[in-house]
């Protein structure tokens, strides 16, 4: 049976392979997991950790978006230390899915580099977020579809939304459609949903603490909506035959999928 909601999840691994989206959302086979989706998912509770502890010691809980009296912002009274996100660190740290002791070693190492980084960029200008993981529902193509948002900040009146890669950007500092295309998303639902005007997007790659800013036009929006309900359409009508070729070898369901190439 076909999920009630989609998402870009959902999307991406159908562009992918359809045998793979019927793997992951129809039947619903669980993942093997591997070390780089363990540790972006490990960053990500992390800094939500993080800033959770900005809003609360800047007198800012996250109400409802829906009509809510915002509360009044200011800067964190008392700033959230290295030495406390480094012991967030440690007591979000999973050992799942890590190849071996130097593998899950280098791993551990890497993300303190990461978060030491991270909070000399901040200075003493931390950003004390509006939200934190929101979630959203809304219709596209009139199918509906889900997503979350990694971090809300508010600039000028505006949001500002923020979305966490673990990795690096492209060489060039150039984003593709597609690189961009999830953020669109979340831009259209704050608009859409919560009645919000953003003023920029971000994303925030981890690894080298760079962020690039950019913002959907109209033209991006009305290329999006034909694209999600393009698959979706395809979704539909689908019998999810395989699709081999070079990412099977980073297919989780690689090892059940008899067209799978090894």
């Amino acid at each position: 049976m076909l999920p009630r909601k989609f998402s870009f999840t959902q999307l991406k691994a159908f562009e992918t392979c359809p045998k793979q989206y019927y793997y992951a959302h129809i039947i619903r086979i669980p993942s093997a997991g591997r070390a780089t989706f363990s540790f972006g998912k490990i960053m990500h509770a992390v800094l939500e950790k993080f800033f959770r502890l900005v809003m609360e010691r800047s007198s800012l809980q996250q109400a409802s978006l829906f009509g809510a009296k915002p509360q009044k912002r200011s800067a964190p009274a008392t700033p959230v230390s290295l030495k406390a996100l480094l012991a967030l660190y440690e007591e979000t740290w999973e050992e799942d899915w890590f190849f071996d002791e130097e593998n899950k070693r280098l791993y551990r190492e890497k993300g303190k580099t990461i978060l030491k980084n991270f909070y000399e960029s901040l200075k003493k200008t931390v950003p004390v977020p509006v939200a934190l993981e929101q979630p959203f529902t809304m219709k596209i193509g009139g199918a509906s579809f889900k997503g979350v948002i990694d971090r809300i900040d508010e600039e000028k009146g505006m949001w500002k939304l923020v979305d966490y890669k673990t990795g690096t950007p492209p060489k060039d500092g150039k984003l593709a459609f597609d690189d961009k295309e999830q953020l669109f998303i979340y831009q259209m639902a704050a608009e859409q949903v919560f009645g919000k005007k953003v003023g920029s997007l971000v994303l925030h790659f981890l690894e080298n603490n760079t962020q690039l800013a950019f913002i959907a036009s109209e033209k991006d929006v009305r290329k999006v909506e034909e694209s999600v309900t393009e698959i979706i359409s395809a979704i539909r009508s689908s019998k999810f035959e395989p699709t081999p070729g070079f990412q099977c070898k980073s297919c989780d369901y690689r090892f059940i999928c008899p067209a799978a190439q090894r």
